[in-house]
């Protein structure tokens, strides 16, 4: 990702969440944080 984003002077990213579910990201919302945010922060 460090290599796309130095050759191609990249200006943003965007992530599509793969974890969707309402119901459960309310029971388990550490799991979509890490999912969606954590995981995904180096873009």
């Amino acid at each position: 990702m460090a290599t796309i984003v130095a050759d191609y002077s990249v200006d943003a990213c965007m992530h599509f969440a793969g974890l969707i579910a309402v119901g459960e990201s309310v029971q388990s919302p550490g799991l979509y944080f890490e999912q969606s945010v954590a995981k995904r922060s180096h873009c």
